[in-house]
């Protein structure tokens, strides 16, 4: 976009600090300093060695939108600068013996303990490793806003070798953190798989009382030559009736609020929502086969929680019907 009348487009240089909004407050309220971008700044930093100052420049000011807590007290600058501000460098490649080293450590525990009598690990000729140019960063977190084409773009990153990036899914690259997803994962399908438990339960005392005061009625049936496999009938088909029917006018009002709340997502507490979703509300997306796998699991439940009550139904004789009377 072509700069506007009376006005000079200012380029920014491609190596600087980027300063959050928060720091930037307090320079202007503690010290009366208002930076400005493109601004020349003096860093200074701290070492064993040392002091070591660089000059280096106010590429922009952000302001977090998660993590306030940490990102406001934290500033970005190149990795070349950094190198030169904190004398640190990177190195091509560690030698074979070191890795191979590491690598028993890390599957043998005895091995971990070998290493720290090896009075010869970890002593390295500095002159024999190659120097490598610092690349900015270690590992890059992407969010897809659709996460089914997950494949396809690492397939797309991975076809392009002169990007130098390894790709990997979020539970590899994550390690223990996926750990814990897994398991509050495991923690939520047991919760679920008691909570239809519980109804199993429910359904199968609600039947067996319906058994009990309908003791005349069922005993009328046999009576008049209505055969076992009706009485069963007669409950199944009455058991899936109502609750198919509650389930379909549960999974109405399910669909009218996840499309409501789908707008503007779910709210969650603000550390939960960092850590499993990288902060935000949660996204909902109203789909098709969570209603059909609900069906099926009503369905299911329902047959299961019958057995035992339409056995209790189908075993009562004629004369029980005529003695409760």
């Amino acid at each position: 976009m072509p700069p506007k009348s009376g006005t000079e487009e200012k380029e920014l240089p491609s190596a600087g600090i980027l300063v959050s909004k928060y720091q930037n407050n307090q320079y202007k309220e503690n010290y009366g300093v208002t930076l400005e971008l493109g601004e020349p700044i003096t860093l200074l930093g701290i070492t064993e060695g040392g002091v070591n100052t660089a000059r280096s420049s106010l590429l922009g000011i952000f302001e977090p939108i998660r993590y306030k807590s940490v990102f406001n007290y934290i500033n970005f600058l190149d990795s070349n600068t950094y190198a030169g501000l904190y004398n640190f460098t990177g190195v091509d490649a560690l030698p074979d013996a070191f890795n191979a080293g590491l690598a028993a450590a890390s599957v043998d525990e005895s091995s971990l303990f070998d290493l720290a009598v090896d009075e010869d690990f970890g002593k390295l000729d500095l002159s024999t490793l190659t120097s490598q140019s610092l690349s900015g960063f270690t590992m890059v977190a992407v969010k897809l806003k659709d996460h089914s084409r997950v494949d396809e773009a690492m397939a797309f990153i991975s076809a392009k070798p002169e990007l130098g990036v390894a790709v990997a899914r979020w539970d590899k690259a994550s390690g223990f953190y996926a750990q814990i997803s897994l398991a509050l994962q495991a923690f939520i399908f047991l919760a679920t798989g008691l909570i239809f438990l519980m109804v199993t339960m429910i359904f199968m005392n609600t039947l067996i009382i319906n058994v009990v005061e309908r003791t005349a009625e069922i005993g009328t049936m046999r009576a008049i030559g209505a055969d076992k496999s009706f009485v069963r009938g007669v409950f199944l088909a009455e058991t899936l009736i109502l609750n198919i029917s509650a389930a379909m006018l549960a999974m109405l009002v399910s669909a009218v609020l996840l499309a409501l709340a789908g707008k503007s997502g779910v709210p969650l507490p603000e550390s939960v929502s960092q850590f499993l979703i990288g902060g935000g509300p949660l996204t909902i997306r109203v789909g098709v086969l969570p209603f059909i796998v609900a069906l099926v699991t009503v369905v299911a439940v329902s047959v299961l929680a019958t057995i035992y009550p339409v056995s209790v139904a189908s075993s009562i004789m004629p004369l029980k019907a005529m003695t409760d009377r």
